[in-house]
């Protein structure tokens, strides 16, 4: 199957694929295959060998705001477009992220809260340093051309309040319903930045960055309030990517 198998594609370049194009990918995201040359920006020749893949069966990497094409005129009737649409290249979901949120110069960094809880740090020159590398911080291309990032993660972030949305706030999924809000909304309405006596450990998933422990629990120490609870899964995840900044500020930057 492994030889018979006409393409691997990413969801960007699968996307681009099925609009009628011939496929592009993004620098950043050829980044996260780990087949791709981040300095080069070329796919790993080596790399593709020992995994027994030929380059003509991967996209052609190019750098995030490409134009790749237009998309097919037939493909573009089906979808309700006009003809004419232009396809271009987007990025890894975090590059993006840290792009739309006005980091662009070196140095700059991104904390963003989706599923996980992640801080995306900007820099001129790849880093390729062992404790970097034995943190498991990767570095790939960032979404400005000649900027290169890494990711240092929680992989429980945005999840940790989904479970306790489902687990325990069935009150405000009812009032939610009856006054037309979001459940998560009433959840936070009240909430303050103010630090409280609960403990979490926010290991509810593995942990992420940089030991990607399998093994590691969750916990909520001590009874509480649903207000201090809700507060307190939140930032739990937050201060896990915190424990980042130093190393990155003095290896990264």
């Amino acid at each position: 199957m492994w030889d018979k198998t006409r393409y691997f594609f990413c969801f960007e370049d699968l996307l681009q694929f099925r609009l009628g194009l011939t496929p592009a990918i993004s620098w950043s995201l050829a980044g996260r295959t780990m087949m791709f040359d981040v300095r080069k920006h070329e796919w790993d020749k080596n790399i593709l060998a020992e995994i027994g893949i030929s380059v003509e069966k991967l996209a052609k990497p190019l750098p995030a705001g490409s134009l790749v094409g237009t998309v097919n005129n037939k493909i573009a009737s089906q979808l309700g477009l006009s003809e004419n649409v232009f396809v271009v290249t987007g990025g890894h979901d975090q590059t993006c992220s840290g792009l739309g949120a006005g980091i662009i110069d070196e140095g700059d960094a991104m904390l963003a809260t989706g599923t996980v809880e992640c801080i995306c740090p900007v820099f001129k020159t790849p880093v390729f340093s062992k404790i970097l590398r034995d943190s498991n911080l990767c570095t790939y291309n960032y979404s400005i051309k000649g900027l290169y990032a890494t990711v240092a993660y929680s992989l429980t972030g945005g999840n940790i309040f989904k479970w306790y949305r489902d687990q325990l706030g069935q009150q405000e999924i009812e009032e939610a319903n009856h006054v037309g809000k979001d459940a998560y909304e009433l959840l936070i309405r009240d909430i303050d930045n103010k630090p409280g006596k609960l403990l979490v450990l926010p290991y509810f998933t593995p942990s992420g960055t940089p030991y990607f422990d399998t093994h590691t629990k969750g916990a909520i120490n001590c009874k509480s309030s649903s207000l201090i609870l809700s507060r307190r899964l939140l930032f739990s995840a937050q201060s896990y990517a915190s424990d980042f900044l130093p190393l990155l500020v003095i290896y990264s930057f």
